[in-house]
């Protein structure tokens, strides 16, 4: 008798297991697998596509739910060469890119974000210790108005590396940048939040 293929297991008795794990069982008909994912990674993305647009809540949830989309109909064509969750981003920024552009032909007047390039004037020295201005509980809240000041470009850098913690190499995949870029932009970026929070400090003491 030949042997039984084996099939995904069932939800109730899995253990732990890796986003490449549940892709394979989605594509071999387990609906519950994306519901995992879902769950791990929704919150992950619609706060990369609300920084990435610069959003508001209820557009980023309207991209947000196309990135999903996107990736159900997807996912039959991740091949594996990356990290599932790093597959994710890519089409993540590839819906905000075709938001940008669809918002870009409506207005003929570009919604203007703050470039870092303005923030690098008059900025303290590179020695600025960051880490320790971030842990302070009183600027929590200001990180993210800082962030959302910067450049489309610029934040996605600065959320995969600092808040997501994707290598450098992920964010080059990501974004479609050659690494060089992707460090340069994140020293640029990394300097223009220090300054900012640094004089938001000063105002506070």
């Amino acid at each position: 008798m030949a042997p039984k293929e084996d099939l995904p297991a069932p939800a109730s008795a899995r253990g732990p297991v890796s986003d490449e794990e549940l892709a394979r069982w989605f594509v071999a008909g387990d609906t519950g697998a994306f519901d995992e994912l879902l769950s791990r990674h929704r919150d992950t993305l619609f706060r990369f596509v609300r920084w990435s647009l610069g959003a508001t809540r209820d557009e980023a949830e309207d991209a947000t739910q196309d990135t999903l989309v996107e990736i159900y109909r997807s996912m039959s064509c991740f091949e594996g060469r990356s990290r599932l969750r790093t597959w994710m981003f890519g089409i993540a920024r590839n819906v905000c890119r075709q938001r940008r552009r669809a918002r870009q032909r409506s207005s003929p007047t570009p919604t203007q974000s703050v470039d870092s390039s303005d923030a690098l004037r008059n900025l303290p020295d590179g020695s600025v210790d960051l880490d320790g201005i971030l842990e302070r509980r009183e600027v929590q809240e200001a990180v993210s108005l800082a962030i959302e000041g910067l450049s489309p470009e610029h934040r996605s850098t600065v959320l995969l590396r600092d808040i997501e913690g994707l290598s450098y190499e992920e964010i080059a995949e990501i974004l479609e940048i050659p690494l060089g870029t992707v460090r340069s932009r994140l020293h640029n970026a990394r300097l223009a939040l220090a300054g900012r929070l640094v004089r938001l400090d000063r105002h506070r003491g």
